[in-house]
């Protein structure tokens, strides 16, 4: 049996074993660890990896990323105005449709050539992961924007 060494859903190459949840989980505890920093990105980084992963979201779900996504980037909302909004919408007594995949998976169509993905947030360390995580989501949105 052939080990999977490609990503299926983002087309990053898992490189010493390392799939994409190894490197968000990698982001997570730099996150939980780094409040004063790094916490500040954890919203894009959430955004950034789900998008680049859109079977774990319902289709409803995925829109509501990348439009939560465009806010924090191109409107420039801050992270917690998103958060307000995410909790408003995203109350299980107010939606109607779900978040995550209950069987109809969220997609972009087709596979996307992503310029950077987990894996290029975590390999120079958390000293410059802030600052990559921010190009990753002007990334993300570029990228779609290009392919539409």
């Amino acid at each position: 049996m052939t080990e999977q060494t490609i990503c299926p859903e983002c087309g990053s190459e898992w490189r010493a074993g390392l799939t994409c949840d190894d490197h968000f989980n990698q982001m997570l505890a730099w996150d939980f660890e780094n409040r004063a920093d790094a916490w500040s990105v954890h919203h894009l980084t959430v955004l950034c990896f789900h998008i680049q992963h859109p079977s774990r979201y319902s289709p409803a779900g995925l829109q509501g990323a990348l439009e939560l996504l465009n806010d924090a980037v191109n409107k420039g909302i801050p992270a917690d105005k998103l958060r307000q909004k995410l909790s408003a919408i995203a109350d299980s007594s107010v939606r109607t449709t779900p978040i995550t995949n209950h069987g109809i998976p969220g997609s972009h169509g087709r596979l996307i050539a992503w310029p950077l993905m987990a894996a290029d947030m975590t390999k120079d360390g958390v000293d410059v992961y802030c600052e990559r995580v921010k190009a990753w989501a002007r990334s993300i949105l570029g990228k779609l924007e290009a392919v539409q």
